[in-house]
């Protein structure tokens, strides 16, 4: 595999740019959680798959064992149910809350992967994940006890009170950003091993392939509606496949 001569510093400070406009533009959105996550896959594909065609990197899938390749079909299915599941935490609660508790993911994937990949996070990476995850604490679990508040009450009284209601609303939403990083550690990992053996395109293309068709089936199932969607719309959805 091919590698870059550009600085991996550089390349997470974009992606941390890039990623800063995702919960925004989501907010934005008046569609579903799920037809935005559909979208977004499905116009990022047609980025992926130009640039599939004109580096050639289709070809480097005839490499992956039967095995890789479903490790990365599980991978994309994964990035899905992430997708879907952050999207609509924002429908509950704060973008401050589920940007921070969705980023609880390297906790995750520092306890997950010293056993899968044998990587071990050293003392200064422990240091940084638990400074974040003590922010992602302090942010998220704001609303907590208004939210137990606003359940206990709907379970006593059969009604809550609008405030009550809406705390409630935002642990929900709190417990689906909690879903996001989940899965999105699953989906950072294989990541990780499946890169071993692809370029960055064919990976992207693969495993982006996959989260749209489980997207797909999500729809059919639920019957959500992609069409038609107004311009502003699409404009919010080709916006988060460019930038983020």
């Amino acid at each position: 595999m091919t590698r870059s001569g550009t600085s991996p510093l550089l390349v997470l400070a974009a992606s941390v740019l890039g990623l800063s406009f995702a919960a925004p533009l989501v907010r934005l959105s008046t569609a579903p959680a799920l037809v935005i996550a559909t979208w977004r896959l499905a116009f990022s594909l047609v980025i992926v798959g130009v640039a599939l065609v004109i580096t050639g990197g289709w070809r480097k899938w005839r490499t992956l064992e039967r095995a890789e390749l479903l490790l990365a079909c599980c991978g994309g299915a994964l990035l899905a149910f992430h997708f879907w599941s952050w999207n609509a935490s924002l429908r509950y609660t704060s973008v401050a809350a589920s940007v921070s508790l969705v980023n609880l993911q390297p906790v995750f994937v520092a306890l997950i992967s010293a056993k899968w990949l044998s990587e071990r996070p050293g003392p200064r990476q422990w240091i940084g994940i638990v400074v974040a995850i003590v922010g992602a604490l302090v942010v998220g679990l704001a609303d907590v006890p208004g939210g137990i508040a606003g359940i206990k009450s709907a379970l006593t009284s059969g009604a809550s009170s609008a405030a009550g209601n809406a705390s409630g609303r935002a642990v929900f939403g709190d417990l689906l950003a909690i879903v996001g990083a989940l899965s999105a550690t699953g989906y950072y990992l294989i990541g990780r091993r499946v890169r071993q053996r692809l370029d960055l395109w064919p990976y992207v293309g693969l495993v982006y392939g996959a989260a749209l068709v489980t997207l797909l089936v999500l729809v059919a199932l639920t019957r959500a509606l992609l069409l038609p969607q107004p311009p502003r719309e699409f404009a919010i959805f080709a916006a988060l496949a460019v930038g983020p």
